[in-house]
């Protein structure tokens, strides 16, 4: 290849021709350079040592002054590359850029000085005076602006752009510095990254993340934080483990860790308060010392300072409370005026929104409890249970609108729609179904248990009604009992009417009625505690007579006994038990037995006998004793026809 032909105009200031394409300008001594092509040097010393490196640039004195085979080099500046033998590919402008490189490739430097200790390291970037200019060995750097990075030796893959950002690193790799003095302090400590304005500016520990103006600013040896928003972190000294997202969450957070605040001054005033989470706009902004706190909503848990495991979900939620601890609010303004009340669950927008001091609560359902302000105990369960409670306390209320007049009675228990809903200062009443007691007000101690059951009731106290509908025309009443469908007492105002069965009615104050819809038997037992039953002859038919008299008694036996114990029972009965070797009842009993009875019968052969004996379907026999009172009669009957008889017969 021919040299390259200079004008004669360079050819007057110096200008040197050599090698392929190649040109120098400013010193007439060089290397062996006749091999070396497409080069261009401009300064005194350019190209000292320059032998066969090609495509290389330099503009400056002593520029690339000892490279000898490197290429595709770009040097501007006094001393720039000024020490690079065989590297290839790097770009070096200004004084004293990359001066020490001798095999570091695909370095570039821009600013005095920048990379100017860089040895053998490739792959770095440095934008900037003095940018990485302590840098030896480590590679895959990016620094841009002044002193960014500068005190950095061996360190590797770190990104540092702004005004002294990472100026004081030395070893640490793998972090990232965006903004004025970001990450300056850190030294030898890995893995962070600062995007901002002093953001981590004093940190000294790894693994720590701040994007925001003045983010972390303080943080000293805390780790595995992440910050991110203006001012977030901001006081952070040792705290560990926190996550802070948003303008001046945690801001005032010291040494406390595990705290995640997302959100506008979230956890902004926290210190040492530990293992807090705080989503939304200033929620837990006035937490301090609290722990193990979880507030998500606008403003959510808001005013709290020292209290502990508190959770609050929605807007407003907790957001009076103080210093109570163990509180539970999720919904809208749920449990929004509590203050030092503890242990308290509230779900539901305006649920418990009332309460300020009372303990124990739950209600779950929009506004429920919602009028509730320091009673304690209570649980509310449906949309407006218990919602007019103000002072009362021990209440269950479960169902739509259930207990939803009570104010200030206590220990009521509602489960059902509108069960109790009327009940305004009457306590100790239990109210299970839809709509149960449903009338109530002012009454105590009643239990109503099926829909609509004692659902008339107004002041009566002490009524228990059991099955559907039962006892529900009663308002007044008291000391009633209804257990059955629909079993009612008969009376608005009944006393002490005891009602068992099914879909009939009571007829007398004092008395037990059992049966149902087809008739039933009473007990007056204040009277003569007797069991009275219906015999009226218009519901009877196939009336005759009967035939069971003197002659079937005289061939019962009555006999006296004990029973056995159920491990000696016949195998085939449903009460046969080995295990049970004693008899339940131990006591002498005086009856009849069953087979005997039976035998008479067909001796007598007598057709019509229910209830004086039976068989149940495992075989034991039976009998009904009330019923040989009839046969009784007719044998009274026919001994009054003899002894007729026999005055008759005497008198004669």
């Amino acid at each position: 290849m021919a040299n390259t032909k200079i004008p004669n105009e360079l050819l007057e200031i110096g200008a040197k021709a050599f090698g392929t394409s190649s040109i120098m300008i400013g010193d007439s001594t060089t290397g062996t350079i006749s091999g070396a092509n497409y080069n261009t040097g401009l300064g005194v010393d350019v190209f000292a040592a320059l032998t066969t490196g090609d495509n290389n640039v330099a503009i400056g004195f002593a520029a690339l002054d000892a490279n000898t085979t490197g290429g595709s080099n770009v040097a501007i500046g006094l001393d720039a590359l000024g020490g690079n033998t065989t590297a290839d590919s790097n770009i070096a402008i200004g004084r004293g850029a990359l001066y020490v490189n001798t095999t570091g490739a695909d370095n570039v430097a821009i600013g005095r000085n920048a990379l100017v200790a860089n040895t053998t390291a490739s792959n770095n970037t440095a934008v900037g005076r003095s940018a990485l200019a302590a840098n030896t060995t480590g590679t895959q750097n990016t620094a841009l602006g002044m002193d960014t990075l500068k005190a950095a030796t061996t360190a590797s893959n770190n990104v540092a752009l702004g005004y002294a950002s990472m100026q004081s690193a030395t070893t640490g790799a793998n972090s990232v510095a965006i903004g004025y003095a970001a990450l300056d302090a850190v030294t030898t400590n890995s893995n962070n990254v600062a995007v901002g304005y002093n953001a981590l500016t004093t940190s000294t520990a790894e693994g720590n993340t701040a994007v925001g103006y003045e983010s972390a600013k303080s943080n000293t040896t805390g780790y595995r934080n992440v910050s991110m928003g203006k001012e977030s972190f901001k006081d952070n000294t040792t705290g560990n483990q926190n996550v802070a997202i948003g303008n001046n969450a945690l801001e005032k957070n010291t040494t406390a860790n595990d705290n995640t605040a997302v959100g506008f001054q979230a956890l902004t005033a926290n210190t040492t308060g530990h293992s807090n989470v705080s989503l939304g706009k200033s929620s837990m902004e006035a937490n301090t010392t609290g722990d193990s706190n979880t507030a998500v909503g606008f403003y959510a848990f808001a005013a709290n300072t020292t209290g502990t495991n508190n959770t609050a979900v929605g807007y407003a939620a907790l957001d009076a409370n103080t210093t109570a601890n163990n509180n539970t609010a999720i919904g809208s303004s749920a449990l929004s005026l509590n203050t030092t009340g503890t242990d308290n669950v509230a779900v539901g927008r305006n649920a418990l929104d009332a309460s300020t001091t009372g303990n124990y609560n739950t209600a779950v359902g929009s506004h429920s409890l919602g009028k509730n302000t320091t009673a304690s105990n209570n649980t509310a369960m449906g949309y407006g249970a218990l919602s007019e409670v103000t002072t009362g306390g021990s209440h269950a209320a479960f169902g739509m609108r259930a207990l939803t007049e009570n104010t200030t009675a206590d220990n009521n228990t509602a489960f059902g729609h509108d069960a109790g809903r009327n009940i305004t200062t009457g306590s100790d009443n239990v109210a299970v179904g839809s709509y149960a007691l449903d009338a109530l007000t002012t009454a105590a101690n009643n239990t109503a248990v099926g829909g609509a059951a004692l659902g008339a009731l107004t002041t009566g106290t002490q009524n228990t009604a059991l099955g559907r509908t039962a006892g529900d025309s009663i308002t007044t009443g008291s000391y009633n009992l209804c257990v059955g469908y629909n079993t009612d007492t008969g009376s608005v105002s009944s006393d002490r009417r005891f009602v068992i069965g099914q879909d009939f009615v009571g007829t007398t104050n004092n008395a037990v009625h059992i049966g149902a819809s087809g008739g039933h038997v009473r007990n007056d037992f204040l009277d003569d505690a007797t069991w009275d039953h219906v015999s009226d002859v218009r519901k009877k038919t196939n009336i005759e007579d009967n035939s069971m008299g003197l002659e079937f008694i005289n061939k019962l036996r009555t006999v006296i006994y004990n029973y056995k114990a159920p491990s000696e029972y016949p195998k085939e009965w449903t009460e046969y038990d080995a295990n049970i070797t004693e008899p339940y009842c131990k006591d002498k009993k005086i009856g009849l037995i069953a087979q005997e009875v039976k035998k008479a019968i067909d001796e007598l052969g007598i057709k019509n006998y229910d209830g004086t004996w039976g068989e149940r379907p495992d075989g034991q026999q039976e009998i009904g004793p009330s019923d040989y009172i009839y046969p009784l009669i007719k044998a009274v009957q026919e001994l009054s026809a003899k002894v007729i008889e026999l005055e008759s017969k005497i008198e004669e």
